[in-house]
């Protein structure tokens, strides 16, 4: 990192600048030469990753596209839209090429240029240190030096270049402004109501262009797809039929988004160690004392009693209290406590005991490979702990609904069971907290569930992939019932006892806890793409 003078009060501090809110204040960096000394800012860029320059030189052709369009619409405003619609199409594949820089956009690319060209419109928005030096300067009003000057500046501060393109064009200043001055946002201002005196269908590239003025958030309704659409990324748009037939075109593809949007449909909950129902007027995990078994009740008592006192015979032999084995002897324990009793219990038991031999899996295997924190245990002694981990592999595979929850962790189409555990375990304990100060509503039985899978998932030992998949689906299957109970959907309404928790409530407590609905959906490989859309409606319904 580059030496950085001393900031003044003008200077924004390297966090402000980070958060996109700097203003008009310039970042105090010596290394960081002048957007206005192009070949200062090209020798510059030069040094660093060639995402850097696609980034810049695709904000920095955005904050011209007002200007070039602009000045010609005040010429000849009916024979500018011809010209206007390639200094849109260039700039949103550019847009589209330094946010998704791994997609197949060279194709599009091309043409969009090569439309460009045959315009006479000169936009430099290419993937080069030189296209991005030549558009800076091209750029060279003060306002947009500045904010090219703190686009690199937060680069060199570590922002990533995929966050940088979703920042606000200019920056905010104090008061929210999307524009540092009059002067600059005056421009816009006119091509917009130049536009639309050209036609409605032109909204469709205002409210783009409004939107990245704004900084644009990650959301299933400005995602890639949506940026996307203004492209010939997902197929070719009409561009020699004129401007109204591409923008209705465009205009189609962002409506079949909006409605794929809405009628995303909240689904019906997962097999899971926690399926949600509402019993005795309280939210409450689903019992399975109902389970079936794939095998007759003897012969499952015939498994379970060897198993039992082989359990017996470790922990009070090399997994005794006392020994160094604590990790061993807290997952032997466990089991001694879960297996024994009615086959009725340990059929509603048997979602803990499949998580407690996951995690003995995963202790078996931490002593195989002898990491750096791992006792020593001795080859019988590992063997015997072998022979009892494969045993009870067997019997639990004897419980139907573990077995089909197996089926579908091994599946895994959406890899939720490679979540970040840390993030899943804090939001099962948030949740659970949430729970727990609403007993009017929460059977007690259900955050403490919830306690242990948070506890199973944080295990860094044990935690195996099926552990993570299953606190998702956990998680998922709450909000999936309230979500469906918000909406009215599978209450029984003739039933006294299901007033309780009535579409108001559970909308009430779906809005509550949709602070960790947010932070789980976001930390998924694939978030849930019924989640915002059905939040954003219990907001609007209850005057949010």
């Amino acid at each position: 990192m580059a030496k950085r003078a001393s900031q003044g009060t003008d200077e924004p501090r390297p966090d402000r600048a980070a958060s996109g809110q700097a203003g008009d204040a310039q970042p105090a960096d010596d290394a960081l030469p002048d957007p206005r000394d192009r070949q200062a800012f090209e020798n510059w860029l030069r040094t660093k990753p060639r995402d850097w320059s696609v980034v810049i030189a695709a904000r920095a052709a955005l904050r011209v596209l007002p200007i070039v369009s602009g000045e010609i619409l005040h010429l000849r405003p009916y024979v500018a839209a011809a010209i206007a619609l390639p200094v849109f199409r260039a700039t949103a594949i550019s847009r589209f090429a330094a946010v998704y820089p791994n997609r197949a956009t060279a194709y599009a690319a091309r043409a969009a240029y090569a439309y460009v060209d045959a315009a006479a419109t000169d936009v430099g928005a290419a993937a080069s240190a030189d296209a991005a030096a030549r558009t800076a300067a091209y750029a060279a009003t003060r306002a947009a030096a500045a904010a090219i000057r703190r686009d690199a500046f937060m680069l060199e501060n570590g922002l990533p270049p995929l966050r940088l393109a979703q920042e606000p064009l200019w920056g905010h200043g104090e008061d929210g402004a999307v524009f540092p001055s009059g002067r600059v946002g005056g421009p816009w201002i006119g091509l917009k109501s130049d536009l639309d005196r050209l036609g409605q269908h032109w909204q469709v590239w205002t409210g783009w262009y409004d939107e990245l003025l704004a900084g644009l958030p990650p959301s299933p309704a400005r995602s890639e797809a949506w940026e996307a659409a203004f492209t010939d990324v997902p197929g070719p748009l009409p561009w020699d039929d004129g401007p109204e037939a591409v923008n209705l075109a465009i205009k189609a593809r962002l409506d079949a988004l909006q409605a794929d949007e809405s009628s995303s449909e909240v689904p019906e909950q997962s097999p899971a160690p926690i399926r949600v129902e509402e019993r005795d007027g309280r939210i409450a995990r689903v019992r399975d004392d109902d389970s079936p078994l794939r095998t007759a009740e003897r012969d499952f008592d015939a498994w379970r009693e060897p198993i039992i006192d082989h359990i017996e015979e470790l922990t009070s032999g090399d997994f005794r209290e006392g020994t160094n084995h604590s990790r061993a002897r807290d997952r032997l324990v466990a089991l001694g406590d879960l297996l024994p009793g009615a086959i009725t219990e340990v059929k509603d038991r048997q979602f803990r005991i499949g998580y407690e031999i996951e995690r003995l899996d995963g202790l078996i295997a931490a002593y195989r490979s002898g990491g750096d924190d791992m006792p020593e245990l001795n080859a019988a002694s590992l063997e015997e702990l072998d022979k009892l981990r494969i045993a009870l592999r067997m019997g639990i595979d004897k419980l139907e609904r573990w077995v089909e929850f197996s089926r579908k962790a091994a599946d895994d189409p959406r890899r939720e069971g490679d979540a970040n555990r840390e993030t899943i375990g804090e939001t099962l304990d948030e949740v659970a907290a949430d729970m727990e100060r609403q007993p009017k509503y929460f059977d007690p039985e259900l955050p403490a569930s919830f306690r242990f899978l948070s506890e199973a998932v944080k295990d860094p030992i044990g935690a195996t992939k099926t552990i993570i998949y299953g606190a998702v689906k956990s998680v998922e299957n709450l909000f999936i019932f309230l979500g469906r109970r918000a909406l009215g959907l599978g209450a029984k309404t003739a039933d006294a006892a299901e007033k309780h928790i009535s579409k108001a409530v559970a909308a009430s407590l779906f809005i509550g806890l949709s602070g960790a609905a947010l932070k789980l959906s976001g930390a998924l490989p694939q978030g849930w793409a019924w989640l915002k859309p059905l939040l954003d409606a219990l907001t609007k319904s209850a005057g949010g």
